[in-house]
């Protein structure tokens, strides 16, 4: 009596790996590419918490009603609101220092937004 596995056998170990290998990967990059994308979120709120510090410091800048106020992240590193570079977690770029922060005075309250620009 021969030991061991049969050529069919061994093919169908192969695909059933090959499956699940697929499985995960497309599970994990899915989880990566979220997890990025939260971090993303994450460091767009740190500027505009950044912001907020700022206009808590200086509030004859901010905006009268209906008006709008724009600073760039340049002008909050160099007023030591923001220390360090911001990158990307997405694509891994840094965010230049023109990347503006617009606060408008809607009747609702502050709006912020902000227009990230990256460094090539």
């Amino acid at each position: 009596m021969k030991k061991g596995f049969t050529l069919v056998e061994l093919l169908g170990v192969v695909v059933l790996l090959g499956i699940i290998a697929t499985i995960v990967v497309t599970i994990v990059d899915r989880s990566l590419k979220e997890n990025r994308k939260n971090a993303y979120n994450i460091q767009i709120n740190s500027i505009v918490e950044n912001t907020k510090n700022y206009f808590a410091d200086n509030p004859e800048l901010l905006p009268d009603l209906s008006q709008s106020y724009t600073i760039t992240l340049g002008d909050l590193k160099e007023k030591g609101y923001i220390t360090k570079d911001v990158i990307s977690p997405i694509s891994s770029k840094k965010f230049s220092d023109d990347t503006i922060i617009t606060v408008t005075n809607t009747n609702d309250g502050l709006r912020y937004e902000v227009d990230v620009k990256e460094v090539e």
